[in-house]
C-alpha cells in the first residue's frame, strides 16, 4: 500500500508540473498570437489610411538604427496631438513587430520576454512550491469526486461546491494585499534611503582637516575608519549576511577596521553595559575632530560644525536602521493578511471544482478539467503576498534584499581615496572647450540619440501657451470700500448727531479760553525777551472733539435714515444716555486739566 501511494503521489505531482509547463506554454502562444493578430490589423489600417511612412533601408548592418527611425517617425500631420499620445505609443509598437521584428530578435530579446525567463529573484522562484501543492491538492479533489464518491455523496458535494462558490468572493482579496503591499513597499523603501552613507563626511574631512604629513593623513583616514567601523557594526546587527562576514569583534580586528586596544575598550564598556555600541566609534570621531581644531588643522569653528553635523547624521542613520530592525510591522496585521489568502484558496480547492455537466447546473454546463483562471488568480495574488514578505526585511537573504556586503565594501574604498588619495588633489585649471562661447548651444548628439534632438522641452509652466485677449489686458482702477469709522456712521443716525454737536461745540468753546497758568508763562516769556509760539498745544479732549468733527464722521446718515437703522425706541435712547454721559466726562477732565 504504501508504495502504490507513493507512486499516486508521484503520478499526481508529475501530472501537476506538467500542466504548469504546458500552461506557460499556451500563455505565450497566447501572447504571440495576439501581438500578431494586433499587427495585422494595424498593417491593415495603416494601409487605408495612408498615415504609415514606408522605411528603406540603406545598408543591411543598419537595421536597428532603422528600427529606431520606425518608433521616432510620426505620421504627417499629427502635430503636438500624436506628440506623447496612445496612438503613438501603440504605433510605434506595431511598427518594430512588423518593420523589424528580425532584426531586433537576432541581436537580443524583448524585454518582456527577457523578464518573463529569468528565474532568480522572479515570482516563479517565489511561488512554484506553494503552487505545485495547490496543483496537487485540487488534482486528488477532483479525482475522489469523479471516481470516489457515490451518487449520493456526489450530490452533497456539489451542494457544498455551490454553496462555497457564491460566498468565496466575499473576502477583500484585493484590498487587503494592496493596502499590505503597500505599507511593505514604503517601509521598504524608506530603510533603503535611510541607510547612511560616508561620502559626504569624506568630502568635509578631506576639504577641512588640511595636512599633508603622517599625522594629518592618520587623522583622516582613522576619521573615516571609524566611521566604517560604526556601519559595520550596525550592518551586523539587522543583516544575516554582514553577521556572518564578521561574527565576532576579533573579525574586525582581522579586517583592520578595528585594532587591539579599541577591542579592549569596546569589551571594557559591554562588561559595564550590555547595550549595542554602534556610536562608539562616532565619539572617537568627535575627540578626533576637537583635537585637529585645537592643532589648526581645522582652520575655524564653522568647519569643525560641519563635520561634526555629519557625524551626528551618520549616527542618526545608524540609529533608524536599527529603530526599523527592533520595530517591525505589526503581527497581527501580517497574520490577518498570511490568515485571509490561505483560507481563500483553500476554500478554492473545493469551491471551484468542476462539476458534471449532465446534471445542468447553472455555471456548470462545460467541465473544463484543468482550472486554468484559478490558477492564474493564484499565481498572482500568492505572488502578491510572497512579494510582500520577501520585502519585510531588505537586509535578509534574499535574492531581491539589498547587497550589504558589496555596500560595506565600497563604502571603505570610496572613503579611503576621497580623504587620502584625492585630498587637496584635482586636475589642472584649463579653459573648457566653451570658454570663448560663453553658453554652448546645445552638447552633441549620438546617432543613437539623434531621435531625441527634437524632443527637448524647457519648462516655462503649464501656462505657457495660454493667451490673454488684448481688450481684457486692460489695467483697472482699484475699487476703494468705505469702512465704517465708528457707531455714529452706522448706527445712529440724526438723533444722536445733535447731541454730538453739541457736545463738540463745547469742547471747542473751552479749549479756545486760555487758563491763568498759560497767560501768565506767556507774559514772563515776553518779559524775558524769549520767542513763544503763537499757539497753545490742544488738550487730548480738544483732540478727541477734533476728530469727531472730521469729514469722515460728519457723514452721518439722516433722520430718515436712521429711523430704518435702530430697530427700536428703546436702543436709541439707550446711545443717547451714553452720549451724555460722555458730555459730562469731557467737561470734567478740562476742569482736571485746567487744575
Amino acid at each position: 500500500m504504501a508504495a502504490v501511494a507513493v507512486a499516486v503521489v508521484l503520478w499526481l505531482w508529475l501530472w501537476c508540473w506538467l500542466l504548469w509547463l504546458l500552461w506557460l506554454w499556451l500563455l505565450w502562444l497566447l501572447l504571440l498570437a495576439s501581438v500578431a493578430a494586433v499587427a495585422v490589423a494595424a498593417v491593415a489600417v495603416a494601409a487605408a489610411a495612408g498615415n504609415a511612412r514606408n522605411v528603406v533601408a540603406a545598408d543591411e548592418t543598419t537595421d536597428a538604427i532603422e528600427c529606431t527611425s520606425i518608433m521616432a517617425a510620426e505620421p504627417a500631420g499629427g502635430g503636438k496631438i500624436w506628440r506623447g499620445s496612445i496612438y503613438k505609443l501603440v504605433w510605434q509598437e506595431l511598427a518594430v513587430y512588423c518593420a523589424c521584428y528580425t532584426a531586433l530578435h537576432s541581436t537580443t530579446q524583448h524585454y518582456t520576454a527577457s523578464l518573463s525567463h529569468r528565474w532568480r529573484g522572479s515570482i516563479y522562484k517565489l511561488v512554484w512550491q506553494e503552487l505545485t501543492v495547490y496543483c496537487a491538492c485540487y488534482t486528488a479533489v477532483a479525482l475522489v469526486y469523479r471516481f470516489a464518491l457515490t451518487e449520493a455523496q456526489k450530490r452533497i458535494f456539489e451542494g457544498i461546491v455551490l454553496h462555497i462558490d457564491q460566498y468565496i468572493n466575499l473576502i477583500p482579496m484585493a484590498f487587503v494585499l494592496g493596502f499590505y503591499v503597500s505599507i511593505i513597499m514604503t517601509r521598504w523603501w524608506d530603510q533603503y534611503i535611510t541607510i547612511p552613507w560616508p561620502d559626504s563626511l569624506a568630502v568635509f574631512v578631506s576639504s577641512n582637516v588640511h595636512g599633508q604629513n603622517d599625522t594629518a593623513r592618520v587623522m583622516r583616514r582613522t576619521l573615516m575608519r571609524y566611521v566604517n567601523l560604526s556601519f559595520v557594526i550596525t550592518m551586523s546587527m539587522i543583516s544575516p549576511r554582514v553577521k556572518k562576514r564578521f561574527p565576532t569583534m576579533q573579525h574586525l580586528v582581522e579586517s583592520g577596521l578595528l585594532t587591539e586596544q579599541e577591542l579592549m575598550i569596546f569589551e571594557i564598556l559591554n562588561a559595564k553595559t550590555a547595550n549595542p555600541k554602534y556610536w562608539l566609534p562616532l565619539v572617537w570621531a568627535g575627540a578626533i575632530v576637537t583635537k585637529a581644531r585645537k592643532q589648526g588643522r581645522i582652520r575655524d569653528d564653522f568647519a569643525q560644525k560641519t563635520i561634526m553635523d555629519e557625524l551626528n547624521n551618520f549616527r542618526k542613520g545608524c540609529r533608524l536602521l536599527l529603530s526599523y530592525d527592533y520595530v517591525s510591522v505589526p503581527l497581527v496585521y501580517t497574520q490577518v493578511v498570511t490568515l485571509a489568502v490561505y483560507t481563500f484558496f483553500i476554500s478554492t480547492i473545493v469551491g471551484r471544482q468542476f462539476l458534471d455537466p449532465s446534471r445542468g447546473i447553472k455555471g456548470h454546463k462545460v467541465d473544463m478539467y484543468v482550472p486554468w483562471f484559478t490558477i492564474l488568480q493564484f499565481f498572482f495574488y500568492m505572488g502578491w503576498l510572497k512579494v510582500a514578505e520577501s520585502l519585510i526585511n531588505p537586509f535578509g537573504e534574499d535574492d531581491d534584499d539589498f547587497e550589504t556586503n558589496s555596500l560595506v565594501d565600497r563604502n571603505v574604498q570610496v572613503s579611503y581615496l576621497i580623504v587620502d588619495e584625492m585630498h587637496e588633489d584635482h586636475p589642472e585649471l584649463i579653459k573648457d572647450m566653451y570658454f570663448e562661447e560663453v553658453v554652448p548651444a546645445a552638447l552633441p548628439y549620438t546617432v543613437a540619440s539623434e531621435q531625441y534632438r527634437a524632443n527637448q522641452a524647457i519648462n516655462h509652466g503649464s501656462t505657457a501657451e495660454l493667451k490673454v485677449p488684448e481688450p481684457l489686458q486692460e489695467i483697472m482702477e482699484p475699487i476703494i470700500e468705505e469702512k465704517s469709522h465708528s457707531v455714529v456712521e452706522t448706527l445712529i443716525g440724526g438723533l444722536v448727531q445733535e447731541k454730538y454737536k453739541e457736545v463738540t461745540v463745547k469742547v471747542e468753546r473751552k479749549a479756545s479760553q486760555p487758563d491763568a497758568q498759560s497767560v501768565s508763562s506767556r507774559r514772563s516769556s515776553g518779559a524775558s525777551g524769549i520767542a513763544t509760539p503763537g499757539r497753545r498745544r490742544k488738550s487730548f479732549f480738544a483732540r478727541v472733539a477734533d476728530k469727531m468733527s472730521s469729514p469722515k464722521l460728519s457723514r452721518v446718515p439722516s433722520a430718515s435714515g436712521s429711523i430704518r437703522t435702530i430697530r427700536s425706541l428703546k436702543s436709541a435712547k439707550s446711545l443717547t444716555r451714553q452720549h451724555d454721559r460722555l458730555a459730562e466726562q469731557v467737561g470734567e477732565g478740562e476742569v482736571l486739566e485746567r487744575r
